[in-house]
């Protein structure tokens, strides 16, 4: 053991030779927590003993606090006081009341509606400190923002035994243990006598155990449990580096932590180095023939091909029809009108010469004899009377032709002998007996048909015309 720690040890020995460690004697304190449902030590998975309770809206009622709990066991628990909770119109009461043999050296308090997060009371939140002789102390929170909903607590206080003028207590502790702890750690507990360094300052503890979390410059005596042994000094002069020493035991491992949130997430690392290229494989069997995919659009038009040599000349083909007449050219100036030239004799009479081309009709002959009434037929079922369509659109009235050049008078002919006939004899003035038929008003029959009659109804007859009447 070094020299400093032997020095510590027995400066440890004569302070507590004129202070006795002590367990709730005259002077002494220690850590007390109010009773509720739920251990600390299954909330937070530690040693440490305490409980935490758990309040609903319009709670209203006194649980107790007790000190000296170790391990939970209210055996050997000491009642010390009372806890007062009231939870009521979004106010959150909280009254420590200690019995009239002690008293409040400091108050810690967590509030919350989650569990309890840490074992530690100086990190509760809500804390008291350098309470003097008072055995109450009170805290008041407005908790609307919980809208009324379950919250959590967990009550701890320091508390001391009150000292009474001239009386010494000599109860000592069940374990005292004079030795170095080394550097102060926040989740121990220390029994009395052990010693530890903590920011440069050396401190001893006098308490039976320690407040677990408390850094013993936060918990001094004579109330607290930690009396400081050497200060923290000012920094000297760097002595020589000494010999490297033997190396130590390895420690026990220490219990695990809980698991910390999870990180981002890394960068993506460099691709690692290509690896050598395999041997070749065997060549593997011929794969199914894919389905056939659908037929694609149809391409552009190719460029015209260039043309081919021409064919030999085909054998003379049969000769053609006739071709349609070719149009009319147009009717000559008229000549100038000759002498007349003498009778020559006359010659014998020729052969009779093709028909000539119909000429236009002439005026219609009178109407002949109306024939006998054939029978009436069966009268026909009535049709179902068609749509009115709609009507055209009226066309331009087209440009007045030129008048055409008349046409030689023709012949009369009786419409129904078919004899020919002088057309002075259709004049009743001539005594000829025919007169002209009267044509109803604003009928004519079709172009390329002649007046055959007009029936009882007063309509004309029409037929189409087929050759002149025979004027031999």
């Amino acid at each position: 053991m070094k020299k400093n720690n032997i020095r510590l040890l027995l400066l440890a020995f004569l302070l507590l030779s004129s202070v006795n460690a002590h367990s709730r004697e005259a002077g002494s304190c220690e850590g007390a927590y109010a009773y509720g449902a739920d251990e600390l030590s299954s909330i937070l998975d530690t040693k440490k003993w305490g409980w935490q309770l758990t309040l609903k809206e319009n709670d209203n009622y006194d649980t107790p606090i007790y000190a000296g709990a170790g391990g939970n066991s209210l055996d050997k628990a000491t009642h010390v006081g009372d806890l007062h909770v009231s939870y009521q119109n979004n106010t959150l009461t909280v009254s420590y009341a200690l019995f009239n043999d002690y008293v409040l050296s400091a108050t810690h308090l967590y509030v919350g509606d989650r569990y309890v997060s840490t074992a530690a009371p100086g990190q509760y939140g809500n804390s008291h400190k350098d309470l003097f002789n008072t055995d109450e102390d009170n805290y008041e929170f407005d908790v609307s923002s919980y809208a009324g909903g379950t919250l959590y607590l967990v009550a701890y206080a320091e508390v001391c035994v009150k000292e009474e003028p001239g009386v010494k207590s000599g109860n000592e502790c069940e374990e005292i243990d004079f030795s170095w702890g080394g550097v102060w750690g926040p989740g121990e507990v220390y029994l009395a006598g052990n010693m530890v360094q903590h920011d440069g300052s050396a401190y001893i503890n006098t308490c039976c155990e320690s407040m677990q979390g408390v850094p013993p410059q936060d918990d001094l005596g004579p109330q607290g449990c930690w009396d400081l042994m050497v200060s923290k000094g000012d920094a000297g002069v760097q002595g020589l580096q000494g010999e490297k020493g033997d190396k130590g035991d390895k420690g026990d491992a220490g219990v695990q932590g809980p698991q910390g949130e999870k990180g981002d997430k890394g960068d993506k690392g460099d691709a690692g180095v290509q690896g050598p290229q395999g041997e070749k494989g065997d060549k593997g069997d011929k794969g199914d023939a894919g389905a056939q995919g659908p037929q694609g659009e149809k391409g552009d038009k190719g460029d015209k091909g260039d043309a081919g040599a021409q064919g030999p000349q085909g054998e003379k083909g049969d000769k053609g029809d006739k071709g349609d007449g070719g149009a009319q050219g147009p009717q000559g100036e008229k000549g100038d009108k000759g002498d007349k030239g003498d009778a020559g004799a006359q010659g014998p009479k020729g052969e009779k010469g093709d028909q000539g081309i119909q000429g236009k009709i002439g005026p219609i002959g009178r109407i002949g004899p109306v024939g006998p009434r054939g029978p009436i037929g069966p009268q026909g079922e009535k049709g179902d009377k068609g749509d009115k369509g709609e009507p055209g659109i009226q066309g331009p009235q087209g440009e007045k032709g030129d008048p055409g050049a008349q046409g030689a008078k023709g012949e009369r002919f009786d419409t129904i002998g078919k004899d020919k006939v002088n057309p002075q004899e259709l004049d009743p003035a001539s005594g000829g007996g025919l007169s002209p038929l009267p044509l109803p008003k604003g009928q004519l029959c079709p172009e390329g048909e002649w007046v055959r009659g007009i029936d009882s109804a007063g309509r004309l007859i029409c037929e189409p015309v087929t050759a002149a009447p025979d004027q031999s």
